[in-house]
């Protein structure tokens, strides 16, 4: 039992850091809470031991949402697609916007 509580979490783990990696769709609180419910599965030693990566998919997710705030913010201020838009147009247009 323990060792499919241990790989339920990896699996999770691993598909959320290839979504942020690949950036084809973008981690969702839904992800996280997958994730937080596997985690939560395991015995305390195991815990301790996946912590590391737990907290470091929490800070991707969180990540993600700033970005899209980000974005939403960028897209204000901007007549054009951001998804349209060169990289660099963007890192430019973010350093001119104001909060």
């Amino acid at each position: 039992a323990l060792a499919q509580k241990i790989e339920e979490f990896t699996a999770c783990y691993e598909d959320m850091n290839n979504i942020f990696v690949k950036q084809e769709k973008r981690l969702t609180d839904k992800n996280m809470e997958t994730l937080t419910r596997l985690y939560r599965n395991l015995p305390e030693e195991q815990q301790k031991e996946y912590q590391e990566k737990y907290e470091q998919v929490k800070k991707d997710v969180q990540y993600v949402k700033d970005t899209k705030v980000e974005e939403a913010c960028s897209d204000l201020f901007s007549d054009k697609n951001p998804f349209l838009a060169s990289e660099q147009e963007r890192k430019e247009r973010q350093q001119t916007v104001t909060y």
